[in-house]
């Protein structure tokens, strides 16, 4: 019984590795990814209404269209307790490195339509000098963006400074 369970399962493996091209899906992943959240969302809340549903990064589907010029997604925005957004002004390309400007400008632009619709905004910048880390508090401040500079990606030690 083993030995046909693990040949059913290894063909299932090779089966569904097929090679697809992207332009030819039908799937709407964004729609898909939305979807995602906003069940785990009323999944969760219906059994605990307290329960806290924070989205890291994909700040994008707080818009219908991804574009922060287009009409929010109240469905999604609803569904949501906060945003979780990594490397807003420093570790996008490398850690200790200013994100681009155009990069963190448009993070911006959909972080505040969130932030506009009453959602808390928890920033992770992985800077490690200390005028980086004081720049990061800073301008996330200004923001009205909660903020955490961390030395290190693996997020497994506290920070010595500030």
């Amino acid at each position: 019984m083993k030995f046909s369970i693990v040949i059913l399962s290894a063909s299932i493996v090779f089966c569904s590795c097929k090679k697809t091209d992207v332009t030819e899906s039908k799937i709407n992943y964004r729609q898909t990814m939305v979807d995602f959240v906003i069940s785990i969302s009323k999944y969760s809340k219906k059994r605990n209404p307290n329960f806290i549903i924070i989205p890291q990064n994909g700040i994008e589907l707080v818009s219908t269209n991804n574009s922060s010029e287009g009409p929010p997604n109240m469905g999604y925005l609803n569904a949501i307790d906060a945003n979780g957004q990594e490397d807003l002004f420093y570790g996008y390309d490398a850690d200790d490195q200013s994100t681009p400007p155009d990069v963190k400008n448009n993070l911006i632009s959909f972080l505040n339509i969130s932030k506009k619709y009453g959602k808390k905004i928890l920033v992770t910048d992985y800077c490690s000098t200390s005028s980086k880390i004081n720049n990061s508090y800073y301008e996330n401040g200004i923001l009205g963006y909660s903020s955490f500079a961390a030395s290190q990606r693996e997020l497994s030690s506290i920070p010595g400074y500030p």
